[in-house]
């Protein structure tokens, strides 16, 4: 597990256990390139789970998995263009789930897809 997945599931309320966080940082000493590795992977597992989520959320008349990448495309930029300043600038924001979701996206700290295709690309696996 690593540093970031033990944030996460902290942030999520759930336990950590002691030895599951030494072990953690211990890594991040010994072989610190590897940590760096694994916490993207688990940074990029956690925006795409929250960009399905979203993509869930948007999805209430089971349209094509094309278009709900479209959907989702057009979400994204809203959300970055409006609710994501807010959020950043420290402004309390209402959140619906599909923006919870689109939150949780971009608080991974990895690069959130902005185009209709790779949203596709990730929306059909």
């Amino acid at each position: 597990m690593s540093p970031f997945e033990i944030v996460l599931q902290a942030a999520a309320g759930q336990p950590v256990a002691p030895q599951d966080a030494r072990a953690a940082l211990l890594a991040r000493t010994t072989d610190p390139e590897a940590t760096r590795r694994r916490e993207r992977n688990a940074a990029i597992r956690a925006r795409d789970a929250a960009l399905r989520d979203a993509a869930h959320c948007l999805a209430g008349d089971g349209p094509t998995a094309w278009l709900l990448a479209q959907r989702l495309a057009r979400a994204i930029a809203r959300f970055r263009a409006t609710t994501w300043q807010r959020i950043q600038a420290g402004i309390p924001v209402a959140l619906s789930p599909a923006d919870e979701a689109l939150c949780a996206a971009f608080l991974s700290g990895v690069g959130v897809p902005r185009t209709q295709r790779r949203l596709y690309e990730l929306l059909k696996l």
